[in-house]
């Protein structure tokens, strides 16, 4: 997965001459699955693999979304959501979409990836669907 790192935990791991546990500089009010994730990818026997999105369709991510469609890709990849090469074997687009749009699929912001990560919970798709 990913981790954010605190500077005074650099700081402090520099001071200390190797990398010290993350857990007492956790920004948890900030990110609120932080303790979770940290926990699960501990328990894991196998490399971490998260399940956030495994019960999600296929998604799309396009290739102007901001942040880069590879490194939201990768995300969605690692917390167990399945990513289409093209969008009409998804049933989620993320992102801007300019092609012809299906009444069935959900076109939805970046930022809904980003919150659910965040929140360590599926976001609902209302706010923030694109029109």
């Amino acid at each position: 997965m990913f981790c954010l790192l605190c500077p005074s935990q650099v700081l402090l791991s520099l001071e200390m001459g190797h990398w010290i546990s993350e857990e007492p500089f956790e920004l948890f009010n900030h990110f609120p699955a932080a303790p979770v994730c940290r926990l699960e990818r501990h328990l894991s026997p196998e490399q971490y693999r998260g399940t956030l999105f495994a019960d999600q369709p296929m998604m799309f991510i396009t290739p102007d979304s901001s942040p880069p469609r590879a490194k939201l890709c990768e995300l969605v990849l690692l917390c167990g959501g399945q990513v289409s090469q093209v969008p009409r074997q998804a049933s989620i687009v993320v992102g801007p979409y300019a092609g012809k749009k299906k009444a069935t699929t959900k076109y939805l912001s970046e930022k809904w990836v980003l919150d659910s990560i965040t929140q360590h919970k599926v976001c609902a798709f209302e706010n923030y669907l694109l029109l």
